[in-house]
């Protein structure tokens, strides 16, 4: 009886050990049935401990991909908002970008106006000073 106790024991402890090691991330080292008189309850508790193991191991695959679903739409998300933010700030700096080449443009044609009336003016002068300058002759 106490031998059957004792081998109790240290497969409690071996299971308890084995699942704090799971939990803890370790890989749980391979569980291997032995015989003995108390197969039934031996069987339940490894039963158990294997039942708790596979209810946590799909607990996880659950949450690790709940985890993975909401990092790629959360990166989607941030991915979509940051293109946005770029989309208007690449609009903004066009607009900005064609404001200054109208100004630019402005600026030209009032330039090329005033050297216009300015070369009209300077013609006139001249043509008027040839003109004096043969009626001073002629004189």
């Amino acid at each position: 009886m106490e031998s059957a106790y004792t081998f109790l024991e240290y497969r409690y402890r071996f299971l308890k050990e084995s699942k704090e090691s799971f939990k803890a991330g370790d890989k749980v080292p391979g569980v291997t049935k032995g015989r003995t008189s108390s197969r039934e309850t031996y069987n339940l508790v490894e039963e158990s401990f294997l039942k708790t193991i596979r209810q946590e191991v799909m607990r996880t695959k659950i949450k690790t991909k709940d985890i993975i679903s909401r990092c790629a739409s959360i990166s989607y998300e941030v991915y979509r908002e940051k293109t946005k933010r770029l989309l208007k700030e690449i609009v903004k700096e066009t607009e900005r970008k064609e404001q200054i080449i109208l100004e630019k443009n402005k600026r030209i044609r009032k330039v090329s106006q005033e050297v216009e009336t300015t070369s009209s003016e300077l013609k006139k002068v001249k043509s008027s000073a040839k003109n004096f300058n043969k009626r001073k002759g002629a004189n």
